[in-house]
């Protein structure tokens, strides 16, 4: 499925790819280690487990009013001095060549669109969201006399691989397939760009989970997703 050997590896840590690629106007860095901008999102990483890569990162996290996350494949140290509020298994998945694509009749969102989008994702959970995540990539989304009712955009990004993240639908239009359009309609612009779409969900999201494979997305690993103080 993924014929460049060295994607396997940036997978396994995907934050510290996208640090190294498409977040990196997003960055606070500290040698080796970077941490998103707390406004586009909570997201940190250390350049690598050695000791003075995740001393940079502990360095970063006491900055930070808030928790960060962080997610990789591999099990997660604890930097010096911090501690794991939390620790749960994601599963990451990758389209197929069978991941099917199609057009609909979306709206790009923007900066005027950001209350209702925080107010969307507040009220559904698709995971974190902050004020300026929508800088993070493209965002797509559905109105209906006028009100957002769903979107889905694009988070992670490196060495051609665009991850879909944000999908949610407003509780009183789930039922519709509106997900389904939006993860089919993102699938389609990303590979517009040229690149390889993938996405992340719970383990536990048995319902997600037959949803992105009907899709055409097949499970690759399974994640660690830690939330560090």
């Amino acid at each position: 499925m993924l014929d460049d050997p060295t994607l396997p590896q940036l997978l396994d840590a995907p934050v510290r790819a996208s640090f190294a690629e498409s977040w990196q106007p997003h960055a606070l860095t500290r040698n080796g280690a970077a941490m998103l901008q707390p406004e586009i999102g909570p997201f940190a990483a250390a350049a690598s487990d050695a000791p003075e890569d995740q001393a940079d990162l502990a360095a970063l996290i006491a900055r930070r009013a808030a928790p960060v996350l962080v997610t990789q494949v591999a099990e997660i140290p604890i930097p010096p001095g911090r501690e794991m509020l939390s620790l749960v298994k994601g599963v990451q998945m990758v389209a197929t060549d069978d991941a099917s694509a199609a057009e609909i009749d979306s709206l790009t969102l923007g900066p005027a669109d950001v209350p209702e989008m925080l107010a969307l994702a507040q009220l559904t959970q698709p995971g974190p969201f902050e004020l300026r995540t929508y800088r993070m990539g493209a965002f797509i989304g559905l109105r209906e006399n006028g009100a957002l009712i769903a979107m889905a955009g694009q988070r992670m990004g490196f060495a051609g691989l665009r991850e879909i993240s944000g999908v949610c639908v407003h509780p009183e239009h789930r039922g519709q397939g509106l997900a389904t359009a939006l993860i089919r309609a993102m699938i389609g612009q990303i590979r517009a760009d040229g690149d390889r779409p993938f996405l992340h969900t719970y383990a536990d999201n048995a319902v997600a989970i037959q949803l992105y494979e009907r899709l055409g997305f097949a499970q690759r690993a399974e994640v660690n997703v830690a939330k560090i103080a």
